[in-house]
């Protein structure tokens, strides 16, 4: 996973730009993580770590208003799966009659986890109130209702395209990634077992960023779903448990995703930000799709 992050080049160029992007990406992920965490052991340590992490996330971009609600999303699936944050005595007993009292369980430590980001987030602006971030974030409000011209495969519009980010992203990350992305969720059975709780922690931000910006009216970006990139990277790293017949082929089924992720990336170096894979012909196509910060900045 880490070899796959360390190459990928939408992940790499953003960290290389003074921006605010893979800030959200990584506070966003690291919430959730911990979040996890949390959920396997219980500590208060543990969910000022998650408050705090949506507090950076917030500080950093304006979207990622966003991740309070994958949060809430996680939680009530989470909850909804039989799992709880507080006591084990709602685990007896059938769901539907409990399902009340474990949603209750989760109310404390999400106010918890809010009080905390609204600090971090207030800390951030130097303890003078939320009226700086709020004129911020309703200005960016403003320009989501007018929107943006944007340009999509021959197509200019200020409306958006609801298939924008799920395209963008098929032919903007490598081929290798892909690969090993489609064939952990094939080969979901085999190997270390995709379960039903890993899944919410790893789908639940994926599907929300996905559905909130395919009805949003900015699509000048790729960056703009980059947080959805670790908890991918997490889900194909896990094919690395399956293990063949010939033990042969695992090492070399690796191997080959980082020569598909990893040379066309260093081709296009230093400019990994045209970068488009060989599904539409490399990053010389790509300008006949998508423009803006898919192609270029500043």
């Amino acid at each position: 996973g880490m070899g796959l992050a360390s190459l990928e080049p939408n992940l790499v160029v953003h960290s290389s730009l003074v921006t605010t992007d893979l800030g959200a990406a990584l506070f966003g992920f690291l919430a959730v993580y911990l979040l996890w965490e949390y959920t396997r052991a219980a500590s208060l340590k543990l969910l000022v770590g998650v408050g705090a992490a949506v507090g950076a996330a917030l500080a950093a971009k304006y979207s990622a208003i966003l991740l309070p609600v994958i949060l809430g999303a996680i939680l009530f699936f989470h909850l909804l799966a039989r799992g709880d944050f507080i006591s084990s005595s709602f685990r007896r007993g059938r769901p539907r009659r409990f399902i009340l009292g474990r949603t209750l369980t989760g109310i404390p430590p999400f106010l918890v986890v809010l009080g905390v980001a609204a600090l971090v987030l207030s800390g951030s602006y130097l303890f003078q109130g939320f009226s700086d971030w709020w004129s911020g974030m309703e200005s960016v409000i403003v320009h989501r209702e007018i929107g943006h011209q944007a340009f999509f495969w021959g197509e200019y519009s200020f409306e958006g395209w609801l298939s924008y980010f799920p395209v963008a992203f098929l032919i903007k990350t490598p081929i290798g990634i892909l690969i090993l992305l489609a064939a952990s969720l094939l080969f979901c059975r085999t190997g270390e077992k995709l379960r039903g709780r890993d899944l919410i922690y790893l789908l639940v931000p994926v599907v929300t960023l996905f559905a909130a910006t395919a009805f949003g009216r900015i699509n000048i970006g790729l960056r703009h779903v980059l947080p959805i990139y670790p908890f991918l990277l997490l889900i194909s790293s896990r094919i690395a448990t399956i293990q063949f017949r010939k033990p042969q082929v695992m090492p070399l089924l690796l191997a080959l995703a980082l020569v598909l992720t990893g040379i066309p990336s260093l081709r296009v170096a230093p400019h990994q930000l045209a970068y488009f894979n060989e599904l539409v012909g490399g990053p010389e196509e790509g300008y006949r799709y998508l423009s803006d910060s898919n192609i270029d900045w500043g």
